[in-house]
């Protein structure tokens, strides 16, 4: 399509200046064709008896003395090069950007635990219950916990992606620890460097604080957001737009993200990282920034007047918070 596209625009301007030369090829064929004429009578009225010449010298001298026009060199004649070709993939790159989605976390499958199954394109997980055949490398997670970490290592810098959990009845994500143990029995806590929202059997909803924070709202897709500098990482119910719940004060050091698609009754629906459109360098940036940034506000202002009413935190200085201790996620996004 864009091939096409460009074809067609270069022709259209070849149409174009052909059509202007074209034009000053009759004008020129014009002038040629009216200095034959001249020449011609002029060859004619030398032939005849010297009267009739004589008779004739004065308007044959005054047609003789037109200047005769030069050639004009057009300006803008050639093709406008740098327009078709001037950083050609870049252009073609700028303008697939409103089409083209990517993955902001894809699944490590050497990590992934003995029973759960990692999709081709790395963003489903399913717990399908067989070991399988894949080696006990160090890195993998011990049998049983049902664990797989992101690719991705997160040092600085703030990170969002999104989860479908559809109607699993058990489910598992949030963050870890790049150091934190994968064998044995996983103990996925704070404590043990882990910071999740999950739902567990009995339809349990809750964090991974110690003890556990009992959570009430049951969210189909959740919205992580890790932010680096604040040490911190909130969950939003991406639905109604809401915070659900944040850890703050996590420790120094490499973070991943972490998932368990649980088993239960939903053994066969898989846990899906939804792909997110690139933001690029297009025309349309601003507003998808404007968009998050009152994305963010909303959700944080709903929570504030709901969730944050309904529940207390730990004393003051806790290392997390359910809504109202939170501060914007994103203020160096703010509107200007």
């Amino acid at each position: 399509m864009e091939e096409a596209a460009r074809l067609s625009k270069l022709s259209g301007e070849v149409d174009m200046k052909l059509g202007v030369l074209q034009e000053r090829m009759k004008n020129l064929e014009k002038t040629a064709t009216s200095l034959s004429t001249t020449f011609r009578k002029a060859e004619e009225a030398r032939s005849a008896p010297d009267y009739k010449f004589l008779q004739a010298y004065k308007a044959l001298k005054e047609r003789l003395s037109v200047p005769i026009p030069q050639p004009e060199v057009l300006a803008g004649a050639l093709l406008e090069v740098p327009t078709h070709l001037g950083n050609l993939r870049y252009q073609v790159w700028e303008k697939m950007q409103p089409t083209m989605t990517y993955s902001p976390v894809t699944l490590d499958p050497n990590t992934a635990a003995h029973g759960l199954s990692v999709s081709d394109d790395l963003t489903g997980m399913i717990q399908h219950g067989n070991r399988g055949h894949a080696p006990d490398n160090p890195e993998r997670f011990s049998e049983g916990s049902g664990f797989v970490l992101g690719a991705q290592v997160y040092l600085v810098g703030t990170h969002t992606w999104e989860v479908d959990l559809g109607d699993r009845d058990r489910w598992v994500l949030g963050v870890a620890l790049q150091g934190a143990s994968r064998s044995g029995q996983v103990e996925a806590d704070e404590e043990h460097g882990f910071w999740t929202v999950a739902l567990r059997e009995g339809g349990r909803y809750v964090a991974s604080t110690r003890p556990g924070t009992l959570l009430t709202t049951r969210p189909r897709k959740v919205v992580v957001v890790l932010d680096c500098v604040e040490r911190s990482v909130a969950f939003h119910n991406a639905d109604i737009k809401s915070l659900l719940f944040r850890f703050q004060g996590l420790p120094e050091g490499p973070l991943r993200a972490v998932f368990s698609p649980g088993g239960g009754d939903h053994f066969k629906t898989p846990l899906k990282i939804l792909p997110t459109q690139t933001l690029g360098t297009s025309s349309n940036t601003k507003d998808a920034v404007k968009r998050l940034c009152r994305w963010v506000r909303s959700s944080e202002l709903k929570s504030t007047t709901t969730e944050a009413m309904k529940y207390t935190t730990s004393p003051v200085g806790s290392r997390y918070t359910l809504a109202r201790q939170s501060r914007p996620l994103y203020p160096y996004l703010e509107e200007r």
